[in-house]
């Protein structure tokens, strides 16, 4: 493989940090949430804010700790917005990393394909600030690629390698472990040539961190709950054609959605584009392969390539496409069979986590074309892919970053050290990302003011909860029981005909747009 592709494909995956540092503002749904909650772990025990008054720290093994720990620890260097930048340049850069390694275990001219890999980095799990599952998919390439690069000779050392990775990837994202477990022990099991040994020491590396998780399970009552039985009920009534909360083809046409269709909108059909491309990319492999069989005129090398034959430069034969295509129709499969959400306390959006891999997994199967023109032809259309997408995405970041100007136009006039309550409804249509559900929290970065809507503290797999007594503020000011406590009122209604939602009697400090923001009068309680 040439060096030109390689760096083709960097600079390529560099532009993809445009949109990330061009603005202000990440506009993402639950960015700023994760965002407050790494500030309160960095400055728990002896902040200004005095955090310890509302919240506590969970000291476990949770499996949503790795973006707040590295969050936290970047805030000791860089302003909040900049910190968070950091990371998500992390995740874009080690998400196209990962997978040129995982797609490399396939061969040379599979590694190209890398480049269609980037069309997915901005998906809706980013745009909904998932930081975790983001950069669980960094550890799960490299997991897959690891143990296909080492198909047929993975032994006790190599798996215990593999030990790090996956209690990393645990602590990074349950659904993350899950699939990379499941993935290696698939890829050891369906590639050639076939052991008995790899996949029982795959199995056994991670039983470790499965304790974790059985052990979390417990604790969060999962086996106990409704959501547990969702698991079982809903495959077994989708495939026995009873009642579910949505049809086949409802799923099928949702794809779109959990992909592209936050950036690329309604008018734009981006998962046609991206299924049209794979399409190209499958038609292309196969004429390929059979003009390969045919023709006297391709090497030797390029033919043994095409069917995974050992070469003189490769004594051992390629992972082949049973794996991936098998992987992929698999999760494929659970996309279309698992509920979307198992409620507040055990985590949803199993969808969006879920159907953004198929598709690259599929992108294993193919290879580009071995011939110089086809092969510029498909790198020149990727390139120009690539770019549209990237400037829908850019115009995105740019719109959401007017909308969360507008909602903190309020920070100054809130000042430092106080409580808020926030009043905001949801829309009655809600959209796939809302990057103002969780703004409320811009008004707390390095202003030592504490948010009492703090959605993470009330769910169980969040480093941060509630103190024992402290409810959630949010939306019923009426029946909040601790008033007391609040000193900062802020109002977000869109709606024109939305009555201000304000404490009757305190002093309205600002009123710009749907915005209102109260403030408790001097001396009154």
């Amino acid at each position: 493989m040439r060096p030109s592709e390689g760096v083709a494909f960097w600079a390529l995956a560099l532009l993809h940090l445009v949109p990330v540092w061009a603005f202000p503002y990440l506009p993402t749904q639950d960015g700023p949430a994760h965002l407050n909650n790494a500030q309160i772990l960095k400055e728990y025990g002896h902040s200004a804010a005095g955090y310890e008054a509302f919240f506590e720290l969970r000291d476990e093994p949770l499996p949503n700790l790795t973006s707040h720990l590295l969050l936290a620890g970047l805030l000791y260097l860089f302003p909040p917005l900049v910190a968070e930048k950091v990371v998500v340049s992390l995740y874009v850069l080690g998400f196209a990393g990962s997978f040129r390694y995982f797609l490399g275990a396939f061969g040379p001219r599979c590694r190209p394909l890398s480049w269609g890999g980037l069309l997915l980095v901005y998906n809706r799990c980013f745009w909904m600030g998932f930081w975790n599952y983001c950069l669980s998919l960094i550890l799960l390439w490299v997991i897959l690629g690891y143990c296909l690069r080492r198909r047929g000779t993975l032994h006790l050392p190599h798996a215990l390698a593999l030990l790090p990775l996956f209690v990393a990837e645990y602590l990074t994202h349950l659904v993350g472990f899950l699939l990379a477990w499941a993935g290696a022990f698939a890829a050891t099991l369906l590639v050639s040539p076939r052991r008995i040994l790899p996949p029982i020491l795959i199995v056994l590396v991670g039983l470790s961190p499965a304790c974790l998780a059985m052990y979390y399970f417990a604790r969060t009552g999962f086996f106990q709950s409704r959501s547990a039985m969702s698991i079982v009920r809903d495959p077994l009534a989708r495939l026995s054609g009873g009642k579910t909360s949505s049809d086949l083809g409802q799923d099928l046409s949702a794809i779109d959605d959990e992909l592209l269709a936050h950036h690329t909108g309604s008018a734009v059909p981006g998962g046609v584009a991206l299924l049209a491309y794979l399409g190209m990319l499958t038609v292309l492999t196969v004429v390929d392969s059979l003009a390969a069989g045919r023709s006297s005129d391709w090497s030797g090398d390029e033919k043994d390539e095409l069917d995974n034959r050992p070469t003189s430069l490769d004594p051992t034969p390629g992972p082949g496409r049973l794996f991936p295509a098998g992987f992929g129709l698999l999760l494929l499969g659970a996309y279309l069979l698992l509920p979307n959400h198992l409620g507040l306390e055990h985590g949803g959006f199993l969808k969006a986590r879920l159907a953004l891999l198929p598709p690259l997994l599929w992108l294993a199967c193919l290879r580009e074309p071995a011939l110089p023109e086809a092969r510029l032809l498909v790198r020149g259309l990727t390139a120009l892919l690539i770019a549209g997408n990237l400037f829908l995405v850019t115009d995105t970041v740019r719109i959401g970053n007017r909308e969360v100007e507008q909602y903190t136009a309020g920070v100054e006039a809130v000042g430092r050290g106080h409580r808020l309550f926030v009043i905001q409804s949801n829309p009655k249509a809600t959209p796939l990302v809302n990057p103002l559900l969780h703004a409320a929290d811009y008004y707390c970065l390095g202003t030592e003011n504490v948010n009492l809507d703090n959605y993470e503290a009330g769910t169980p797999h969040f480093p941060v909860t509630y103190r024992r007594g402290v409810t959630r503020g949010r939306d019923h000011w009426a029946a909040y029981p601790q008033q007391d406590v609040v000193d900062v009122v802020l109002c977000w209604q869109p709606s024109p005909n939305a009555k201000p939602g304000g404490p009757a009697g305190w002093d309205e400090i600002v009123a710009e747009g749907p915005l209102r923001i109260y403030r408790r009068p001097p001396g009154r309680q």
